[in-house]
């Protein structure tokens, strides 16, 4: 996974969608992050049908928010934001608010506050939250990788003809599968409660030693705390 702190490359366009019902002060705010040597590609919206129609025009790389508006405010901005499932950095820019409310907007799930008269931090800001977003997309993909692996591995284990028990290296059984317990006759609580050493044949060659699933792979990279061994037939291999 890249380091959050990673220098975020600017000469990608940002894509930035503006909630502001004054667009001189839209323009400042975009024209900072051009001062910064963004190519920004903006649109403006100033109250809540039109930020709802503008988020699936998106992807939206960053959503900047002026806290007070004709009818709305920036806290059901943020609202709208979430309601349509997105993870998309949102910072509220307002000068009319005082600080109890800078942090209500953060507790309510902004990820920064910026008063319009010290835009200064708005490009520091943005940077920060771009980079933390795609982390978090990152670990999203990487999670829904696990998933699926997990489950790649839960559909082999279930169906498979042949008998697999998830074991430690002292020979406790983990787990047994519905093969293992029809090929060796017994429940999954009864293999646990016999052991690896009870069913195997240990004179077997094909059948792994205690030390020997110790210092596999698959042992070492869990913290030699389990090991997989597939059973077909009489024989016993590690994975």
């Amino acid at each position: 996974m890249n380091d959050p702190r990673a220098t975020v490359n600017r000469s990608h366009p940002l894509r930035v969608l503006v909630v502001e019902d004054f667009e001189p002060d839209a323009v400042l705010v975009v024209r900072e992050l051009e001062r910064a040597g963004y190519a920004v590609e903006w649109r403006r919206v100033d109250d809540e049908s039109s930020l709802r129609s503008a988020l699936p025009a998106g992807p939206w790389d960053v959503l900047l928010c002026d806290y007070s508006l004709p009818g709305f405010d920036g806290l059901a901005a943020l609202r709208v934001v979430h309601e349509a499932g997105l993870d998309v950095p949102f910072i509220l820019i307002s000068g009319t608010v005082g600080e109890d409310v800078a942090v209500d907007a953060m507790k309510a799930g902004a990820h920064d506050y910026i008063v319009k008269g010290h835009l200064g931090r708005l490009v520091p800001a943005v940077e920060r939250e771009l980079r933390e977003a795609r982390v978090r997309r990152e670990r999203r993909v990487a999670e829904a990788a696990l998933r699926e692996s997990e489950e790649r591995y839960r559909l082999i284990y279930d169906k498979s003809m042949d008998a697999i028990l998830l074991t430690r290296p002292d020979g406790t059984i983990l787990s047994a599968n519905q093969a293992a317990c029809r090929i060796f006759g017994r429940s999954e609580e009864e293999l646990k409660r016999l052991g690896r050493s009870a069913i195997a044949d240990q004179s077997d060659p094909t059948v792994p030693s205690a030390s020997t699933l110790s210092s596999t792979p698959v042992a070492a990279s869990i913290a030699q705390s389990t090991a997989v061994s597939v059973t077909t037939k009489s024989a016993i291999f590690p994975v």
